[in-house]
């Protein structure tokens, strides 16, 4: 009989992805928590950062694509930070998104790292069964991440210590959320 891959004594390993999308407007300490709970707990052998394009749970941010995707390059330098969301002018819906990968990617197996907040919201997420389908959901508990990336855009200086340092200097840099 033959071994599917990814079994015990077949050639071919299942290449296993992580996928962590937000905003990331800005990217801050809560978000590198969370990563780094859902990598300590789900053994990937790649993990991406996608910021979202534009987004249909929240207003279109003020703040272009492309200062997000460098700040989460910043925030999370030891990851691939995607752009494929940021490429489309369509709204960016997760199940779209992880359409896409099972194209790059064939045969992955894929994690979505969400916080428990999301997880409330779930059932509303567009074709959120198809999305079970396609990957396994780990949620990370809302209560370490207790951070506003709209608190820190309000008050950026009170909020300085709740942002990656080189995420903090570019802000400053090129003088967002002023």
């Amino acid at each position: 009989m033959d071994k599917k891959p990814g079994e015990a004594g077949s050639q071919a390993q299942v290449l296993r992805i992580g996928i962590f999308g937000g905003s990331f407007d800005p990217p801050h300490n809560g978000h590198v928590n969370l990563l780094t709970t859902a990598t300590q707990k789900i053994k990937t052998d790649k993990v991406l950062i996608i910021p979202t394009g534009t987004p249909p749970h929240k207003e279109i941010s003020a703040t272009p694509f492309a200062e997000r995707f460098k700040m989460a390059q910043l925030a999370f330098p030891n990851y691939e930070v995607s752009d494929m969301e940021g490429r489309s002018q369509k709204v960016s819906y997760t199940i779209d998104t992880l359409s896409e990968l099972h194209k790059k990617y064939p045969g992955a197996r894929f994690w979505l790292f969400i916080g428990s907040d999301m997880k409330n919201s779930f059932k509303s997420w567009k074709n959120y069964a198809k999305i079970l389908e396609l990957c396994e959901i780990y949620t990370v508990n809302r209560d370490i991440i207790q951070i506003s990336s709209t608190n820190i855009r309000n008050n950026l200086i009170e909020y300085k210590h709740m942002i990656p340092a080189a995420v903090y200097d570019y802000i400053i840099q090129k003088g967002l959320y002023k």
